[in-house]
């Protein structure tokens, strides 16, 4: 950053009253709405991180690619962190104790559809991409199987069997580190995950027409809206952020979904995402008043099909 970027940077950028924390969870809509909180609030200064809720019982973290590996949380006692915005694929147990006086918001997107994205995603990181994440790299690189192979596969269930459940309650005994969540056990999860939920300052779903509407009458309740965040937003001079959407599939990996979720694949498909699910239900009922979720889900995982047909 050069000295007028600098002083611009001072100028336009404030230290918010509370920090604000936001717990991304993968292929959820993070990306952009985090882009939309730095361009909406114009905090000083923002740290994103990824913490042991995303890896399960991998522990080679000096395998990674060294700028890659400085963004994990691996050591206790934690570090306090000073940011305005505290962002990242963290649980809010790791939220709290890096930063307990956050306020912890989070978006959450139609379970089975944001399961199917994160395989397709993952399964177009080629050999070169792959080789950054270090011994981490071999476990993505399960998403090369077939979905049902890819959603059986225990050592990276941490990333596959109910997700936004597992980020919500980590750590949490009844929870396999490299393993699925035993069944006899969810309902005292979903309690547990409904009561985390609840204590958030803010939740959305992706597939609400008014969630950045929404979120942004909340911003501006709870922090003020500058004048240099009303300047951009009237002055759309700025690049749209890139984000992370999966890209078309090498022709080895291309396969119609139809077959894929025929069978086994929707199987596991469904069980590794009905405590998700249930969250999500939920949360379209609190946040969308009049909307059944059931077609919402129907309609949304239809649209997703299609779309991914064409990669």
């Amino acid at each position: 950053m050069g000295m007028i970027g600098a002083i611009r940077h001072q100028i336009t950028r404030r230290r918010l009253a509370r920090p604000l924390g936001f717990i991304h969870i993968p292929k959820a809509g993070g990306t952009g709405m985090l882009a939309h909180l730095d361009a909406t609030l114009r905090p000083k200064s923002s740290v994103y991180w990824l913490d042991r809720s995303q890896f399960g019982a991998f522990t080679d973290f000096s395998s990674m690619d060294p700028g890659m590996a400085a963004g994990v949380i691996d050591r206790t006692p934690a570090t306090p962190a000073t940011a305005d915005i505290i962002a990242g694929h963290i649980a809010p147990s790791t939220l709290r104790a890096r930063s307990p006086g956050a306020l912890p918001v989070t978006i959450l997107r139609l379970p089975t559809a944001r399961l199917l994205s994160h395989w397709l995603y993952w399964r177009g990181y080629d050999d070169e991409r792959l080789r950054a994440f270090g011994a981490w790299g071999q476990h993505i690189a399960l998403s090369r199987l077939d979905l049902a192979e890819f959603l059986s596969a225990p050592a990276i269930a941490c990333q596959t069997d109910n997700l936004i459940l597992r980020m919500l309650l980590w750590p949490h005994p009844l929870i396999p580190e490299a393993g699925f969540i035993d069944p006899a056990h969810d309902e005292t999860l979903l309690a547990a995950a409904h009561q985390t939920l609840a204590g958030f300052a803010h939740v959305g779903v992706v597939e609400n027409p008014d969630l950045a509407a929404n979120l942004d009458a909340w911003l501006s309740r709870t922090y003020g809206i500058s004048i240099w965040s009303r300047l951009r937003a009237a002055i759309p001079d700025h690049a749209e952020p890139k984000l992370n959407t999966a890209r078309k599939l090498a022709r080895p990996l291309q396969t119609p979904l139809a077959d894929q979720l025929a069978g086994p694949g929707g199987q596991h498909l469904a069980a590794s995402s009905r405590l998700d699910l249930k969250l999500w239900q939920t949360t379209v009922a609190r946040t969308l008043p009049g909307q059944s979720p059931d077609p919402l889900m129907i309609t949304t995982f239809d649209r997703l099909i299609s779309r991914y047909n064409q990669l």
